[in-house]
């Protein structure tokens, strides 16, 4: 086995997973529920993808836009100058 996975330790989702099987309960932790959504929100994402793009994870720091907003905010309202790379949402 490789020494690296070694030091692995048992991840939050697998532990969640265990809690959810012993509790009966929804599992919620990975995302993916065992059920079917109400079709209501299905057919409002399906409508939704068609008119953009935007489907995807936002990237690890926020949207351009919101941290740029954010570093506005941060100025005009407390006097505090933050970078790009100082806030994360």
């Amino acid at each position: 086995m490789n020494p690296v996975l070694s030091t692995f330790k048992e991840s939050i989702f697998s532990q969640m997973t265990a809690l959810a099987k012993k509790h009966d309960a929804i599992n919620l932790s990975q995302g993916f529920p065992d059920f079917a959504g109400p079709s209501f929100i299905t057919e409002a994402v399906r409508e939704s993808l068609k008119l953009n793009s935007c489907n995807q994870y936002a990237p690890m720091s926020g949207l351009p836009m919101l941290t740029q907003q954010l570093q506005e905010t941060y100025k005009s309202q407390y006097d505090l100058s933050y970078n790009k790379d100082q806030i994360t949402v």
